[in-house]
């Protein structure tokens, strides 16, 4: 579930789950339950949108106070592996990893794919880490160049 919070007094704005559906228990037709999605990352706020990424690999905007998404990515199909980590809005894009290693970048606005999935190093404004080797940072434009390294220390 995420919350919105008046940090003046600590009353609750609005808030919104994250469900998913679980798979069917039993062969009479019944409807399966929704089931609640663990949140392992930060989220971003940009604008009226809130972004949020869930442990079942689907990765949510919500319109501040709608108990529905505005869009959820990928719309269909599979999930991607787990989000675990916070987002990153930048230049119109949200930005965050997932727990195969790959980084994603997908229109704020819409959740369409914007230039990823990659397993590579994304140059769209975003940090990567291999365990045990390197952070990389790169800048926003798209022939941005590498800005810095640092060597990971696990």
């Amino acid at each position: 579930k995420i919350l919105s919070v008046n940090t003046a007094d600590g009353k609750v704005n609005w808030n919104a789950s994250l469900e998913a559906t679980a798979a069917p228990t039993g062969g009479f037709g019944c409807a399966a339950p929704p089931v609640s999605v663990a949140i392992y990352g930060s989220p971003a706020v940009s604008g009226n949108l809130v972004y949020v990424g869930g442990y079942n690999g689907k990765f949510y905007a919500f319109a501040q106070g709608e108990q529905e998404p505005r869009w959820v990515y990928p719309r269909e199909g599979l999930p991607t592996t787990q989000v675990v980590g916070g987002a990153l809005v930048a230049d119109g894009n949200v930005i965050f990893g997932t727990a195969n290693g790959k980084v994603y970048a997908l229109d704020a606005a819409t959740g369409s794919s914007a230039a990823c999935p990659c397993s590579a190093i994304s140059a769209r404004g975003t940090l990567r880490q291999k365990p045990g080797i390197s952070v990389y940072a790169f800048g926003v434009s798209p022939s941005a160049r590498q800005a810095w390294t640092v060597s990971a220390i696990f």
